[in-house]
């Protein structure tokens, strides 16, 4: 794993409009939470946890990682994890539903299970979601009988923001990396003076600066060589997934940076682009 930072990507703001969300303005012309008003009917549970014991939270500085609830997400977040424990000797906090912490731990590998140990898993409860079956049948084979999922992974933000109030108020620093598709939820670290968010990119540098040309309506700064191999992003994911994403850009200006996931001997040389 190659990591590079770079000052942040700006992102265009579009609207997210599914079924289970709707964005509206109050009367004083902000706007108000989509999914804050849908919170009555949440067990309290779902929206509590125990404080950490205060020997564990004693600390200079904490890593909280947030990772998005897919696989690739969770595995690259959890590597990350254990290389920042294990050579920087911080402690490193991967806070997610039990099912997911569970998930990662069973299909972590290449890790060092020493490594592995040094991380603390904080379990948050998930509200109930539909859990429909994949479609054999589609044309797309993109795990889109997951969204229900997604969908319910946006009332997270109360129980994570409540976590790192408490964990921000026991130590110096608090540096949160999330995923990019995690940033709704993790918004409320701007409010602590002492922490500061990173957005991880779990997918190549190449593709991420080939999406924000098309999104921008920039051309691709690429050897004409290299444009012909490059696959068609249209239909890539369906608009779900699309409009999921679009959802959480005007949340991404909290960050103070990005970290890359990259490789030199895939990607070479990168220039990271800040346009």
């Amino acid at each position: 794993m190659d990591l590079l930072l770079n000052h942040p990507l700006t992102f265009t703001h579009l609207p997210y409009n599914p079924l289970l969300l709707q964005r509206e303005k109050t009367q004083s012309g902000d706007m108000e939470d989509p999914i804050e008003t849908r919170n009555t009917n949440l067990s309290t549970s779902m929206r509590s946890y125990e404080n950490l014991p205060n020997h564990q939270l004693d600390d200079e500085v904490v890593i909280v990682m947030v990772p998005f609830l897919a696989q690739g997400h969770l595995n690259q977040l959890l590597q990350l994890s254990c290389l920042i424990s294990s050579t920087y000797d911080l402690p490193v906090y991967y806070v997610g539903s039990a099912t997911h912490n569970r998930q990662a731990l069973l299909r972590a590998n290449a890790l060092n299970p020493l490594d592995i140990a040094k991380i603390h898993f904080h379990d948050i409860p998930l509200p109930e979601f539909a859990s429909p079956p994949p479609d054999i049948n589609a044309l797309n084979k993109f795990p889109l009988h997951h969204q229900p999922l997604w969908d319910a992974s946006l009332h997270l933000r109360e129980p994570i923001a409540s976590f790192l109030r408490d964990i921000s108020s026991k130590s110096r620093r608090v540096i949160v990396v999330h995923d990019s598709l995690m940033s709704y939820i993790v918004q409320d670290v701007s409010s602590l003076p002492n922490a500061e968010s990173y957005i991880f990119n779990c997918i190549s540098v190449i593709t991420l600066y080939c999406s924000l040309c098309l999104f921008r309506g920039k051309s691709i700064q690429l050897g004409e060589e290299l444009l012909k191999k490059l696959p068609p992003f249209e239909g890539a994911q369906p608009d779900e997934v699309n409009n999921f994403m679009d959802f959480q850009s005007p949340y991404m200006d909290i960050k103070s940076g990005d970290i890359h996931n990259t490789s030199k001997v895939i990607e070479g040389t990168i220039y990271v682009w800040n346009g």
